[in-house]
């Protein structure tokens, strides 16, 4: 069983004063297992793992901060 998925819902933001505004838009948020990223890679259309997708997620992106 795979424990990634996508998590969606919406955000409100409401202000009163000194003048009333009020805006809300959808998200849409993953939620990534990354011992599942070759499966994920290899199942999800879309999905690029260390190559390029729609959605792609790059090892070289994250680590330990320190530049080469």
């Amino acid at each position: 069983m795979m424990r990634s998925c996508l998590y969606s819902g919406s955000v409100m933001h409401a202000r009163l004063r000194p003048k009333q505004h009020r805006f809300s838009y959808r998200f849409t948020s993953w939620f990534i297992d990354l011992d599942e990223l070759q499966q994920l890679d290899r199942t999800l259309f879309g999905f690029g793992y260390n190559r390029a997708g729609l959605f792609s997620f790059h090892e070289r992106d994250f680590g330990p901060g320190q530049s080469d």
